[in-house]
């Protein structure tokens, strides 16, 4: 079996699914061609740089830890795994989240989302330990419990909205679109934010937007000190709550 030192490559002739499920591994890198891989169980360290050209998933109790950039092309799935690892990971394919329980994306790392990301199942996407997530396509959460920035035990997160890019909360019922526990996790909206679904969607962690908020249906709550440098546009019927929490809001800019 290749060991910490080794440098591993997949790319068979013809497509196929390569599965890891158990032990703990790391290498020095790994790059995947052809095939997609999938991760049910186990723990995997990549040390260096490394690529999936294909599809990668990490579910159920599997955890891959990155030392270095990491680029997945193909469609990335997580569904009750971990990404770990001060790497930053690229995922160019478009990811979907889903999971009845916690996706976990861990450590001083960056994950890039690009092209299409949809979070859904009523799970909760975790960013700790420092981790940084940034939009840079088109982001949607559907209904989910939320994105978790940090816990009482476990360093902030963060999440940021990039410029040119767009973040949706589609929410039928109450849900949270955003929350931190410790409530001082940074969400930045630089791009496009909308607030789809005609349910409540609840910002409850800091939130500072420079972009542009529209909310076209239901309620947008805003439950912690938060700060708009632009417009937040409301359409007719809808809202936006400003929660007395004892800490301000500001709106400096547009109307």
């Amino acid at each position: 079996l290749p060991n910490s030192s080794d440098d591993v490559g997949i790319d068979t002739a013809d497509f196929h699914t390569v599965t890891f499920s158990t032990g703990t591994v790391t290498v020095d890198s790994l790059t995947v061609g052809n095939d997609a891989f999938d991760m049910t169980g186990g723990s995997l360290t990549l040390s260096t740089a490394s690529s999936f050209a294909n599809a990668l998933g990490v579910s159920s109790d599997a955890t891959l830890s990155l030392g270095g950039a990491t680029t997945v092309s193909g469609l990335f799935t997580e569904d009750g795994g971990t990404i770990a690892g001060t790497g930053t990971l690229t995922l160019a394919g478009g990811a979907t989240l889903s999971s009845d329980g916690t996706d976990v994306m861990t450590d001083a790392g960056t994950t890039v989302f690009e092209g299409t990301t949809t979070l859904a199942d009523g799970g909760f996407l975790e960013a700790v330990g420092g981790r940084v997530l940034e939009n840079t396509g088109t982001f949607t959460e559907s209904d989910a419990n939320a994105i978790l920035l940090g816990t009482f035990s476990l360093s902030t997160g963060s999440l940021q909205n990039d410029a040119g890019a767009t973040i949706v909360f589609d929410n039928s019922g109450p849900d949270f679109g955003v929350t931190s526990q410790t409530r001082e996790a940074p969400f930045t909206n630089a791009g496009t934010m909308q607030v789809e679904g005609g349910g409540v969607t609840t910002i409850a962690t800091p939130f500072t937007n420079t972009g542009t908020v529209s909310v076209s249906a239901g309620a947008l709550d805003l439950t912690v000190g938060s700060s708009s440098l632009s417009a937040i546009t409301v359409a007719a019927g809808s809202e936006v709550e400003f929660v007395d929490s004892g800490l301000p809001f500001t709106i400096s800019g547009g109307t």
